[in-house]
């Protein structure tokens, strides 16, 4: 007979292991998660607003040629903000957060130094890493208005309160060990 993971173990899960992996345990907990509704409505609850506010973040984004700002960026040699680097920032809940809001995330292959998680209209995640949502390099600092980055940093801080109340809901339901945590 084996016994359950201690929770430790579980969290440790969570935010360790390299990209490729931690995608691989986003998409089974993501499957799990989405098999097992009735236990996790507390998660599923969440989500239609944090869609909300990723669109409203997104659409500022958009508006202010971010992904392409980015993207050009990182493509440089050395790779810029989101470099090869910046994908450690990334773990299995926001993985999983994103799959669960329909985000399609395969890792990408890049001559270049730049996030396997950026593609060619910037980056693949619909909530995008902590870091990435609260810095702004020279580049961008120089580029856009005071309003501009209120209004950014306005949106994205209602995109990181939702995240942060959705990922402790995960925490509480993994340390009750009520859903699995895949090797």
């Amino acid at each position: 007979m084996s016994s359950q993971p201690q929770p430790q173990v579980l969290l440790s899960r969570l935010y360790t292991g390299n990209p490729v992996l931690q995608l691989e345990r986003a998409r089974a907990l993501a499957c799990w998660l989405q098999e097992h509704n009735a236990r996790t409505a507390p998660l599923v609850h969440l989500l239609p607003e944090l869609q909300r506010a990723a669109g409203v973040l997104a659409e500022r984004m958009q508006h202010m040629q971010l992904g392409n700002i980015c993207r050009a960026c990182a493509t440089r040699p050395g790779g810029g903000c989101c470099s090869a680097s910046m994908a450690a920032n990334s773990d299995v809940p926001l993985m999983v957060l994103n799959l669960l809001l329909g985000a399609s995330i395969q890792a990408q292959e890049h001559p270049q130094d730049a996030c396997c998680f950026l593609g060619p209209n910037g980056c693949l995640f619909i909530v995008k890493p902590i870091f990435c949502l609260n810095y702004y390099c020279r580049q961008l600092q120089e580029q856009l208005l005071s309003t501009e980055k209120q209004a950014l940093n306005s949106a994205a801080n209602q995109v990181l309160a939702q995240q942060c109340a959705w990922e402790e809901q995960l925490l509480g339901l993994v340390r009750s060990q009520a859903i699995p945590i895949p090797n």
